[in-house]
């Protein structure tokens, strides 16, 4: 009987050890989607500071891939030597000054320092917590990353919206910033300690590749990955302008396009399990990059307010669960070993980030913005293409 006793007494604690990894790493998601939507609204408030061109915006965006794919590459290394939970508290603790000197620069060249700095710690935070994740998530009874990307557009919806309401209310963009840093420092303190102390789960004291080559399929999914960031990156990164200078709404309205797009990705990607095992992964891939291209040309051509809004919505649904689907697919492909493939994907996905945004501020400066925006729609055609072709090779 004190046996049977003892049994379930470490069983019990095990279960709520388990919990507690597991709400530690939803935390962070929506840390990371938190700190995102700080910054997405302040785009057009810090572009109307400098009093620059969309070409110089864009070069000051592309500080944030630049910043991400230098750090990216390290940190798979940073993690397996000290750890998930001491990178991600370091780098999050950093992360909070860096999104407070960004609510206080008003030069070009302390933007771009303080953008380079950004982007190196989001990357590096974006790849622990997906390690941290996908380690939880084998010695977790189900699959539950669809459920870990959700939290990241909760947090991408709470800090946009959370900021649109600051600015509507009269409150300063510092004010509104540190409101943001105080919810971020919470989650630091109350979860932080939860985290995995390791950050690899094999046993071997080979030292970790700093690079991953994509070899086979991997290369069409990386493409399709880099697409997908590129497309966030512009919407995050550009849809205040849009909202702002092509619509011509009030500047307090900066966030809430961003803020909608993020709404339609949550309730999406707490749905995402369900709709693949309903319908499976080629049709949510294939018909949410459909349903991403309808709504980018939504947004071009409809000229009432109420369009706009919905195109970010529909938006949101079709990209959804474009990157889970992936992220799953690389754990069971054969081509790579599943954690390089999750961090070869991750990278080249990093480079959509580094170049779109860049690349949509020069084509908006040499033609327009709604230009710039129908390029990504073909650029979302491409993308289902080789979606396509690579189920039809998988099969």
């Amino acid at each position: 009987m004190n046996t049977l006793i003892s049994d379930m007494g470490v069983k019990l604690m095990q279960e709520i050890s388990l919990k507690w990894r597991q709400h530690s790493v939803r935390s962070i998601f929506f840390l990371a989607g938190l700190a995102s939507a700080t910054w997405a609204p302040m785009v057009p408030i810090v572009k109307q500071r400098l009093g620059i061109t969309d070409d110089i915006m864009g070069m000051l965006l592309l500080c944030i891939g630049i910043g991400s794919t230098c750090s990216m590459p390290l940190t798979g290394a940073m993690a397996k030597k000290y750890g998930c939970r001491k990178v991600i508290t370091v780098v999050s603790i950093l992360m909070t000054g860096i999104l407070f000197g960004l609510s206080q620069a008003n030069s070009v060249y302390l933007v771009a320092a303080f953008l380079l700095l950004f982007g190196s710690a989001i990357g590096m935070l974006d790849v622990t917590m997906n390690i941290n994740a996908v380690l939880v998530e084998k010695i977790s009874p189900r699959s539950i990353m669809s459920n870990y990307h959700g939290m990241w557009s909760t947090g991408c919806f709470v800090g946009a919206g959370l900021f649109a309401l600051c600015l509507s209310n009269g409150l300063s963009v510092t004010n509104a910033t540190c409101i943001s840093l105080l919810i971020m420092a919470a989650i630091i303190a109350i979860f932080s300690g939860k985290l995995l102390e390791y950050g690899d789960d094999s046993n071997s004291e080979e030292k970790a590749h700093l690079i991953a080559i994509p070899q086979g399929v991997v290369v069409f999914f990386s493409i399709v990955t880099g697409i997908s960031f590129l497309v966030e990156g512009a919407v995050m990164d550009w849809s205040g302008i849009f909202i702002t200078e092509v619509h011509n709404m009030d500047i307090a309205l900066a966030g809430t396009g961003y803020s909608i797009y993020s709404a339609a990705m949550l309730l999406c990607r707490f749905g995402g399990d369900a709709a693949v095992r309903r319908l499976g992964r080629k049709t949510v891939a294939l018909g949410g990059m459909v349903i991403s291209c309808l709504g980018f040309l939504l947004l071009i051509l409809s000229p009432w307010e109420e369009g706009t809004f919905a195109s970010f919505f529909i938006m949101g649904i079709g990209l959804a669960n474009v990157v889970p689907v992936v992220f799953s697919i690389m754990g069971k492909q054969k081509d790579m070993p599943s954690a390089q493939a999750i961090a070869a994907v991750s990278t080249v996905g990093y480079m959509g980030v580094l170049g779109g945004p860049a690349a949509i501020g020069f084509i908006s400066n040499a033609t327009s913005l709604n230009i710039a925006f129908g390029i990504i729609a073909i650029l979302i055609v491409i993308q289902t293409l080789i979606t396509r072709y690579v189920f039809q090779k998988m099969n």
